[in-house]
């Protein structure tokens, strides 16, 4: 049985590309109580595609300063607007082989055999609309949002193998289902919960590393450098003042 679905996420864009084998195993009375049983773990492998980083000029300051998914450095006295922010982009694609076993009621027991996931991940950035492009606002933004891209750069490359662990863990057991059509649907809730899961821990933790380098004079440093007249105006445009 092969499905395919996608997810959107805000902030954190997230699709899901599914394909799934069923495999049917010969039955019998062991399984009669439970279907728990001692088994071999699943085979998962896990590959991250790192592509580069995409663009949006689109939203502006309120909207971007409004957004409490964002990663901004809310704690800081000196923060009050975002010009700009990142956020990390993922699609996983993954095939699942599944094993089921039918009991003497009728009724089945299923487990992941194998799992074979690849996410594509990339950067995206967010520059706000009124800081208009060529000028000092514009440039010192993009200048700061490179240096969160250069971090996901770094951070990236261990996507891999920092959540196949969560997601072997979650999804080792074996299953209990009335039929093949519970087992579908159980297996698809399993694979979402597990990679989706496994891919908000990471995004938590990218997201208090980009913060790391959001300090009180890296917001200082583009009113210094652009004035406090260019940054009232850009918010003067937004109509936040």
């Amino acid at each position: 049985m092969i499905a395919r679905s996608s997810l959107g996420r805000a902030r954190w864009v997230i699709s899901l590309g599914v394909g799934m084998l069923w495999l049917s195993m010969p039955g019998g009375d062991a399984l009669a109580n439970s279907c728990e049983q001692s088994a071999a773990p699943p085979v998962v492998s896990v590959r991250a595609e790192i592509n580069p980083a995409s663009y949006d000029f689109t939203r502006g300051i309120a909207q971007l300063s409004a957004d409490g998914n964002s990663v901004a450095p809310r704690h800081l006295p000196e923060f009050k607007y975002t010009l700009g922010t990142t956020a990390m982009a993922s699609n996983p694609q993954w095939e699942t082989t599944f094993s089921t076993r039918t009991r003497s009621d009728g009724t089945l027991c299923w487990k992941v055999e194998r799992l074979q996931i690849t996410v594509k991940v990339h950067t995206k950035v967010y520059i706000a609309t009124e800081a208009v492009k060529g000028s000092c606002l514009w440039t010192e933004t993009m200048k700061h949002e490179a240096k969160h891209v250069k971090i996901d750069q770094t951070i990236f490359p261990r996507l891999a193998d920092t959540i196949r662990p969560s997601i072997v863990r979650k999804i080792a057991r074996t299953h209990f289902a009335q039929n093949q059509a519970q087992a579908e649907r159980d297996a698809d809730k399993l694979m979402r919960t597990a990679i989706e899961g496994a891919i908000e821990s990471f995004l938590r933790k990218r997201n208090k590393t980009q913060l790391s380098i959001d300090t009180a004079e890296e917001y200082s440093y583009i009113s210094h450098v652009c004035g406090n007249a260019e940054v009232a105006a850009a918010v003067t445009r937004a109509g936040l003042r």
